[in-house]
């Protein structure tokens, strides 16, 4: 393209004067040095190229300076799974609950059970915990390895801010081989998404799916322990999701053909036992592989590492094995006993490069407070679950303000929450596949 400068032509406005005609020539030597200088010292092969097509560089070189001084895009947005451990209803937890009971106000007294929760799971999508117990509203009394529950329990912990319930567990079975089925029946009154249990085998074995910001979920509930297997073949028999490996890993491939990934809440493992067992891995690899993203594990009653994993295709996926108790009686004398430590764990999912997996998560470490209160001359059970963190930030807040024995009574109380938060991260010892 040749470019063409008519000075005369942009000037013919302008009067002619002896100053301006004087001007040109000077300008044209001027313009010719320019030139000559540039076609004896550059590149020749560049010049070519600017002279070929000076617009096509100049809007190439723009381009570049606009895209480095544009911001990198936001990433697509996710959304915010949780999963909390077991709620076990003892006899002490009922009666907790019966203590402190103002009628429907606080469901019979079961929210006295769960203070603060709410907070902790304030931006949650999806909240899923462990219902160590059969619903019924008649049930035969609590007994020692017997668990049974009410509706307003369920609805309690639906208030405090969980969404989602897996029933299939090795206490499905505890009010007999209807429980199933009517655990089934007051999750649908209620509302409430219980996974895992059925009035037949079809509605046990469904998972359910959850969708937000273009991303579709699939939570399976399931239990790979059991202390009364009463499942039936028969048609419309009561069912729990349950007891085979294969069973599993069939659901979850299933589920991932009708979703970006699958949440796996599963009843597994050791009681008592601080790390998984080496089937309990290999188990972990072969769910991600089918596609699950994550797998929230409960019935250890204790806490149990966290570990990244991913697929031959690099999918990232996260395990929680063991998220220890929720709420629960277990070890009321022993304050410090790992039995009354748990977690919630918070687990953003986006869509990445090899499909949906954990883009950032966190764990937060949580305690049952069991003791006595006395209140005149009257003793009131105060069983309660404690966001850690939560507690250790409103102590050493009083402490600050606090007269000297009071100050040193909340010292003492603020040492107590970071030795258990500090137990449980050593629990939980997290761990990040390379």
């Amino acid at each position: 393209m040749e470019m063409k400068f008519n000075f005369e032509k942009k000037n013919s406005l302008r009067p002619a004067s002896a100053r301006s005609r004087a001007y040109f020539p000077r300008a044209w030597s001027v313009l010719a040095a320019v030139f000559l200088f540039v076609s004896l010292f550059s590149d020749s092969s560049a010049h070519a190229r600017i002279r070929k097509c000076p617009f096509r560089v100049r809007k190439a070189h723009y381009a570049k300076e606009q895209a480095a001084a544009t911001p990198a895009p936001a990433p697509a947005p996710g959304l915010i799974v949780a999963g909390a451990g077991d709620i076990i209803l003892h006899g002490r937890v009922h009666f907790s609950a019966a203590q402190r009971s103002r009628g429907e106000e606080n469901n019979q007294g079961y929210d006295e059970l769960f203070p603060g929760v709410a907070a902790a799971l304030s931006g949650v999508d999806l909240g899923i915990a462990n219902l160590e117990f059969p619903i019924l509203r008649k049930h035969k009394p609590p007994r020692p390895f017997i668990f049974s529950g009410d509706p307003p329990a369920l609805r309690a912990a639906m208030r405090a801010g969980l969404t989602a319930f897996t029933a299939a567990n090795n206490h499905s079975y505890d009010q007999g081989p209807r429980s199933p089925a009517i655990t089934a029946r007051h999750c649908a009154q209620q509302q409430a998404v219980c996974l895992g249990v059925g009035e037949d085998r079809e509605q046990a074995e469904t998972p359910y799916f959850f969708e937000k910001n273009g991303i579709k979920l699939a939570v399976v509930g399931y239990t790979l322990v059991a202390n009364d297997d009463l499942n039936r073949e028969r048609k419309g028999a009561p069912r729990v999701n349950g007891y085979g490996f294969e069973n599993l890993l069939g659901q979850v491939k299933a589920a991932a053909e009708k979703s970006d990934c699958v949440v796996v809440a599963v009843h597994w493992g050791e009681e008592y036992r601080e790390q998984p067992l080496p089937s309990q891995r290999q188990q972990a690899q072969k769910l991600v592989d089918a596609g699950a993203c994550l797998i929230l594990g409960h019935h250890p009653h204790v806490l149990e590492p966290v570990e990244e994993i991913r697929t031959a295709s690099g999918r990232r996926a996260l395990i929680a094995y063991s998220l220890g108790n929720f709420v629960s009686n277990q070890e009321r004398g022993r304050p410090e006993h790992q039995n009354r430590i748990g977690a919630i764990v918070k687990v953003e999912l986006a869509r990445g490069a090899a499909g949906v997996e954990p883009a950032a998560w966190k764990a937060l470490p949580v305690w049952t407070r069991n003791q006595t209160d006395y209140l005149g001359g009257r003793s009131i059970e105060r069983l309660e679950v404690v966001d850690l963190p939560a507690a250790l930030r409103e102590v050493e807040a009083r402490r600050a303000t606090a007269p000297g024995d009071e100050r040193n009574r909340l010292e003492r109380e603020a040492a107590f929450y970071q030795d258990r938060i500090e137990q449980a991260e050593r629990m939980l010892e997290v761990k990040s596949e390379k």
